[in-house]
């Protein structure tokens, strides 16, 4: 059964992170250009269409709109607006700059809420020795609107992604996440193994944390009450499969997929693969909404042709939770709301 969808609802987005490589052409030649998802995006009939099969596929499925920045889709206000009327369990992940301030300010006197949001904050906002380093000023600034969204998004995120470098204040940020009742969810540099993961344009191996390098932060946050997203379970299997060795089993059982911009299934989050994309979201469920086999099998041969491991936390959760189906509140602990 399928836990996690995950959607990439735009390729347009009003930044370009280095580390980004989703946001840009693949060096990859068998890949489309982003000429083909700015001019192919999905409607929002589409949209609304596919996330109605997957409620009857699950009600308890949990969807992450992507982008790019997904805050550009015109449309999302409507897409929301469904998942309301629907009980859609989602969190937006957006890079609430500046820019996007309007667009996140009109969704939601639209709305009236968000069940859910998800921004990144750079551990260096609590680096005080540094208070003049531009890094440090926008990730106090991001810091400051994501404090400022507690009373109208029900659950508030920050994605912490752990850095060689940020590492040192790590601890610090999530103490200060917690007070302002804000949770942090952990996570930790990937490279892009092929020219296939084209989810990400890291490719120095020499950037990747092992466990000796977390080992005694994990143990303390585990040992303390700090607001940390499904700690328990991520921080330890996090930890077994630094620097990038998750093995998330898709191929045997679905249990997290995502759709592309243009409508077409991706392997995973990562790597789009060259059978997945072959499948249009629409079609995926057979007339019991089942994932048919012939969709399962095109999985099972990209992950065995293009899949060398990765540490995505995500899909660590759906891993678990289909392991662990009871258990479904370490991850949707408001969300459900």
């Amino acid at each position: 059964m399928i836990r996690i969808v995950n959607w990439l609802l735009t390729r347009k987005c009003n930044l370009k992170c280095d580390y980004c490589g989703i946001v840009r052409n693949s060096p990859n030649q068998n890949y489309p250009s982003m000429q083909h998802y700015y001019q192919n995006e999905m409607t929002t009939d589409y949209v609304t269409k596919v996330l109605d099969k997957f409620q009857r596929h699950n009600k308890d499925a949990f969807h992450i709109f992507y982008g790019g920045e997904p805050l550009l889709r015109n449309d999302l206000v409507d897409i929301i607006s469904f998942c309301h009327q629907n009980n859609v369990k989602y969190t937006i992940i957006t890079n609430n700059t500046d820019e996007v301030q309007p667009k996140l300010k009109q969704l939601i006197s639209s709305v009236g809420y968000l069940k859910g949001l998800t921004s990144s904050i750079d551990p260096v906002v609590v680096c005080s020795d540094k208070s003049d380093d531009d890094r440090v000023r926008k990730s106090k600034e991001a810091l400051y609107r994501l404090s400022k969204l507690n009373t109208s998004v029900k659950d508030l995120v920050a994605e912490v992604t752990l850095t060689k470098q940020d590492l040192p204040y790590t601890l610090d940020l999530v103490q200060v996440l917690t007070e302002q009742k804000i949770y942090s969810s952990i996570t930790s540099i990937d490279i892009a193994k092929n020219i296939y993961y084209d989810f990400s344009n890291v490719t120095d191996e020499k950037v990747l944390l092992y466990p000796k390098d977390v080992t005694t932060l994990f143990n303390q946050i585990l040992d303390s009450d700090l607001l940390v997203h499904m700690k328990e379970v991520v921080l330890p299997w996090l930890l077994s499969v630094l620097p990038s060795n998750l093995d998330c089993d898709i191929d045997r059982h679905v249990h997290n997929v995502t759709i592309d911009v243009d409508g077409t299934l991706r392997l995973c989050l990562r790597i789009r693969g060259l059978h997945s994309p072959t499948c249009e979201a629409e079609d995926i469920f057979d007339s019991c909404y089942s994932v048919k086999e012939e969709v399962k099998e095109k999985i099972r041969v990209d992950k065995k042709l293009y899949c060398q491991g990765c540490n995505h936390t995500c899909l660590m959760m759906s891993k678990f939770i289909d392991m662990q189906p009871g258990k479904l509140e370490y991850l949707v602990h408001q969300r459900t709301c």
